[in-house]
């Protein structure tokens, strides 16, 4: 009975059903089982030697229970395991009257001693192994992340072109919103217009999901009309290196950048008209804001790792979605990813943070950061742990019955042997 209550709190604990050494089940099993040997060892009819190593065993067995309860979980562990061991020894020792018993305790001995040493060898390794694992899938994660961010940037050129030649229908309207010579009330008409072009554009053509500023620039740069345009990106926009070289080179052009202390995917595209000639440059942005984060861990398999995410740099987290490690810390990585132009990872306090950069052609600008419960990567190594103690714990208590089997075969022919030749005399 003693027996069996310790093993079902070995069991218990060892397979992680029970987490915590100081459970009141795991303690009241390992107190009933230590009480069951105590009384199984006072009618021990063997030599003292075992009697005497068993009972230390005992002894050990209780006191480390007192470690347990003294908040000394180390110790205890340290003292169990010490009294496992001279348990162990009391029962060889006592298994030395009977061949039988000999032979089984020595081969479950060998046995359970291999199992032992291959299972911890095989849960470091693997654990190992799939520890680094879940790291470079999270960190994969960080990958496909930033490259949506690429994406996005992608997908506002192709609208910005696409703006770019509706409007090149109206190259007067352009022509005079731009104009410093043109009289106030003729701007304000053509501005209009555009305006109005521009709301059906957008409602009716682009397929933007987090749709932000649209505008149209004249030829040297000056604003004809827009779309969602506050003042602070309004004075960031219009001195945007995207914006300016389309203006020089006449190319479209994409980037994922800060404009008014706000992350966005920018397209330009030049504007010009039937004959070829230059009208100014349409821009298509799409915000990378907290509601696209939030759209991009939405799906089941986020929200169940408790998957956070933002968008920072060296100096500023400019959106953010999910749990959140520490806003040093993400700083701190953002800096150091787009320093080093590589992904970059780290542990603040419970969470295992990664960090990717946003490039545009091989010029990082932005850090897109993943962070997530190191529980997450710690449940998989759990899961190995507790695999291997079920197979470990198989294997020994199969290697017993065997060897007991054998030793029990052992000793009834070497039994029947001693019996004939003692009728042989």
């Amino acid at each position: 009975v003693g027996s069996t209550a310790l093993a079902a709190a070995a069991f218990l604990h060892g397979s992680l059903l029970l987490d915590e050494g100081s459970d009141p089940v795991l303690v009241g099993l390992r107190l009933g089982g230590i009480a069951g040997l105590a009384a199984a060892i006072a009618s021990w009819r063997v030599g003292r030697g075992a009697r005497g190593a068993a009972a230390a065993g005992v002894l050990a067995l209780a006191a480390a229970e007192g470690l347990v309860a003294a908040d000394l979980e180390t110790g205890g562990d340290v003292t169990r395991g010490l009294g496992a061991v001279l348990f162990g020894v009391g029962l060889v020792l006592a298994s030395r009257r009977a061949i039988a018993a000999r032979v089984a305790m020595a081969a479950a001995t060998v046995v359970l001693l291999v199992v032992t040493v291959l299972s911890i060898a095989l849960s470091v390794v693997i654990a190992e192994n799939v520890e680094d694992e879940a790291a470079r899938r999270y960190e994969a994660r960080a990958e496909t992340e930033s490259q949506v961010f690429a994406d996005t940037s992608s997908s506002a050129l192709v609208a910005a072109e696409l703006t770019g030649r509706i409007m090149a229908q109206l190259p007067a309207q352009i022509r005079t919103a731009t104009d410093p010579a043109a009289a106030p009330g003729e701007v304000e008409v053509a501005r209009a217009e555009l305006t109005d072009a521009l709301v059906n554009i957008r409602t009716t053509v682009l397929q933007v999901r987090f749709p932000g500023p649209i505008t149209v620039h004249g030829a040297d740069g000056r604003l004809a009309a827009s779309l969602d345009l506050s003042d602070a990106v309004r004075i960031s926009l219009l001195g945007d290196a995207t914006i300016a070289e389309v203006l020089e080179a006449r190319v479209p052009t994409e980037a994922v950048g800060i404009v008014g202390n706000r992350a966005y995917a920018i397209g330009a595209a030049p504007i010009t008209d039937a004959a070829g000639e230059f009208l100014g440059v349409a821009v298509v942005t799409s915000r990378l804001d907290d509601e696209f984060l939030a759209d991009r861990i939405t799906d089941q398999e986020s929200v169940a790792d408790g998957i956070g995410m933002a968008v920072a740099d060296r100096r500023r987290i400019y959106a953010v979605a999910g749990p959140q490690a520490g806003a040093p810390e993400t700083l701190e990585l953002a800096g150091d990813a787009l320093r080093e132009g590589e992904r970059r990872t780290t542990v603040d306090g419970d969470r295992f943070v990664v960090a990717d950069t946003v490039d545009q052609d091989g010029n990082p600008t932005l850090a897109v950061v993943i962070n997530l419960p190191q529980n997450s990567i710690d449940a998989t190594r759990q899961d190995l742990f507790r695999l291997l103690f079920l197979v470990a714990l198989g294997a020994g208590a199969l290697a017993m019955v065997l060897a007991g089997y054998a030793g029990n075969r052992i000793g009834a022919g070497l039994s029947r042997l001693t019996t004939v030749t003692g009728e042989l005399r």
